[in-house]
């Protein structure tokens, strides 16, 4: 790996660490909308965290977040909140890896 490399990978874990400091706040926003059931509210929250989880190359979350989006007009309020709790796994599991230090 050079030196580029080696700098460039550096730089995306220090923003992903910087990604991963935001996750309760994230979580709390899904909640909220979950709760009352504000589908607008969630489609805000999804879009919001969508384009940073693509830029860091965040595959898994990206992808899980574009999938709540598109079922958001299409699934029942159950689906969404089942893909939901996914999704807040899958981050609590990034905050877990990256914030271990």
């Amino acid at each position: 790996m050079s030196v580029e490399d080696r700098v460039i990978t550096a730089r995306k874990q220090r923003f992903i660490k910087v990604f991963a400091t935001g996750i309760p706040e994230f979580i709390d926003a899904l909640d909220r909308a979950i709760k009352h059931k504000d589908m607008e509210d969630l489609s805000r929250t999804v879009h919001k965290y969508k384009s940073p989880t693509g830029q860091l190359e965040l595959n898994t979350l990206y992808n899980k977040l574009i999938e709540i989006e598109n079922g958001l007009q299409q699934s029942s309020f159950e689906v969404i909140v089942e893909k939901v709790v996914l999704l807040k796994t899958l981050l609590n599991q990034l905050k877990e890896d990256t914030l271990k230090d």
